[in-house]
Order: structure tokens, then C-alpha cells, then sequence
């Protein structure tokens, strides 16, 4: 098995053909789950169409060894592709949520030794924040000064640009 890789989009230019194990974890890592993923709906559902097949999926660390572009990007395909499979994903990377779809539900899961495990769900409209606004939210706890850089001496020179395009 080899993966070719294309430019982009809408290039007709392909990257020369890699086998398997040369590829870097995070095409492995997403390879092995969508091909887990397709063996175990056509176990359950052997004559439907890919776009067809239903269920629940659990994937726990969504974000572990992708690259932010995919971070983002992963949960828009997945549902796109899969349209009638739940996904339930857990992360602790502010990325993903930027790629969430519309039909999202957030629950938030804290423990502590008081009240044990504790499931929250968030209602929250997210498609218009940064990742700023999004770490600040109850979906993270973090408040401004956990987001600056900790060697940071003084928060009055925290860069607040949206791009960096912007700082320079």
C-alpha cells in the first residue's frame, strides 16, 4: 500500500508515492482509524453505500499527532463524509472546535474528589470565535493571563493582532 499525496485541492500534481510506514504518525494514526472505522460498519452494514452507513463512533484525543490544518479540518470531512454516524470526540486542543459542524453538542467532563466524575453539557454558540475566545470559554476555564506566554513579564505588551500577518 502506498499513499499519494496531491498538491492541493484542485492541483492535478501529485508528490511521489510513499509506502505506509515511511508516512508520518498522523496520516497513520488517520488511516488506521477511518480504516477501522470502515470495517466495523461493513461488518454490521456489508451492502451500504459509504455515505449510508449509521452509528456511533468514539474517538478519544481527536487531536493527537495532527497538524493543526487537520485538527480543523477533520470534523467537517468526517461528518460530510459520514453523514449518519455520531461522532463523540474528546480533545484538549482548541483546534478542532474550529471545524466543528453545525449540529454539534458540547459536554464537558470534570472530576474532582467532592462530587466524582461530572458530565456538563455547554450550550454555546462557537462559530464566530477565535481560539482566544474559545480557550477563555467554560469549555476550557483558562482566563486571559493562562493564555499569554509564560515568560511574559508585562501583559500590557500582549499582542493582540488576529494574524500574524498583522503583529509584523
Amino acid at each position: 500500500m502506498v499513499y499519494i499525496e496531491r498538491e492541493s485541492d484542485d492541483s492535478d500534481k501529485v508528490y511521489e508515492a510513499l509506502p505506509f510506514e515511511k508516512l508520518a504518525s498522523g496520516y497513520k494514526s488517520l488511516i488506521a482509524m477511518i480504516s477501522d472505522m470502515l470495517i466495523r460498519f461493513y461488518e454490521q452494514q456489508p451492502h451500504i453505500e459509504p455515505k449510508a452507513l449509521s452509528g456511533i463512533v468514539l474517538i478519544d484525543e481527536f487531536d493527537l499527532h495532527f497538524h493543526p490544518k487537520w485538527q480543523r479540518k477533520l470534523p467537517i470531512l468526517l461528518s460530510s463524509v459520514f453523514p449518519q454516524v455520531q461522532f463523540i470526540v474528546s480533545t484538549h486542543s482548541v483546534i478542532p472546535f474550529l471545524g466543528a459542524p453545525e449540529k454539534y453538542v458540547f459536554l464537558k467532563v470534570t472530576r474532582n474528589q467532592a462530587t466524582g466524575i461530572q458530565l456538563e453539557r455547554l450550550n454555546l454558540e462557537i462559530k464566530n470565535l477565535l481560539p482566544n475566545s474559545l480557550l477563555t470559554s467554560p469549555i476550557f476555564d483558562l482566563d486571559g493571563e493562562d493564555i499569554k506566554q509564560e515568560n511574559n513579564e508585562n501583559i500590557s505588551e500582549v499582542r493582540t493582532e488576529k494574524t500574524y500577518d498583522e503583529v509584523r
